[in-house]
């Protein structure tokens, strides 16, 4: 059965090769392959770049356990502050397959 590749932005493209760089690293992600969105993108991507990812069902947001108040806001706006990300069961799927069955 084929599937149909997703279309996504241009702009998408940049974050989704820093996932996959994470991904590569033969040491890490054995298991459990979704914590490499927080990895790679904590600290640099905002919520506004990310945006189609999350929107799109690739990305799941996940809210910080405590929020920092004395953050600024600029800063809160960056993944792994107040929030970060994970890929989705549906992101495992479609870019990395050879990796689905971790996720069961």
């Amino acid at each position: 059965m084929s599937r149909k590749k997703p279309r996504l932005n241009q702009r998408s493209l940049p974050w989704l090769i820093e996932i996959d760089e994470a991904l590569r690293d033969p040491k890490a992600y054995r298991g459990d392959p979704r914590p490499a969105a927080s990895d790679a993108l904590d600290g640099h991507a905002t919520r506004a770049e990310l945006d189609e990812l999350i929107r799109r069902r690739f990305l799941e947001v996940i809210p910080a356990p405590e929020e920092k108040p004395y953050w600024p806001v600029e800063y809160r706006e960056r993944c792994g502050t107040v929030w970060s990300v994970q890929l989705t069961p549906r992101a495992v799927r479609t870019f990395w397959p050879e990796r689905a069955e971790a996720l069961t």
